[in-house]
């Protein structure tokens, strides 16, 4: 199985198994970010715009992490002093689709094989 981690407007891809750990997906999501920054996972809420933070010890099968299951990454971010360091706000913008062009062609509409045709 694999879970999808979401950080801003990427998306990684992770492989792993329902018997996994939350913490062992940490290793895998930074590698493919290139950070060694310490990150927290968490699951969206039933309210949109909420997240629940998963602990590392969780087992993904028993905190209900399935297939193809959306997470969101934190990462730490470190300030000049204990102050100002904290976990960074999870944002993840809405999809915005592509913006529909009448121009390219194979758009709805375009009929290739109406053009051109003779009458009988």
């Amino acid at each position: 199985m694999y879970v999808r981690i979401k950080h801003h407007k990427r998306t990684y891809f992770v492989e792993c198994a329902s018997t996994s750990t939350v913490g062992s997906l940490k290793p895998k999501l930074l590698a493919q970010a290139g950070t060694t920054a310490d990150v927290k996972l968490h699951i969206a809420g039933k309210t949109p715009g909420t997240y629940s933070s998963l602990e590392d010890a969780a087992v993904l099968e028993q905190v209900g992490i399935v297939d193809e299951q959306v997470l969101y990454a934190a990462f730490w971010v470190a300030g000049e002093g204990t102050a100002t360091e904290s976990w960074e706000a999870i944002a993840v913008p809405e999809f915005e689709p592509l913006v529909h062009d009448d121009d390219w062609p194979g758009e709805a509409g375009d009929d290739p094989k109406g053009k051109g045709k003779a009458s009988a």
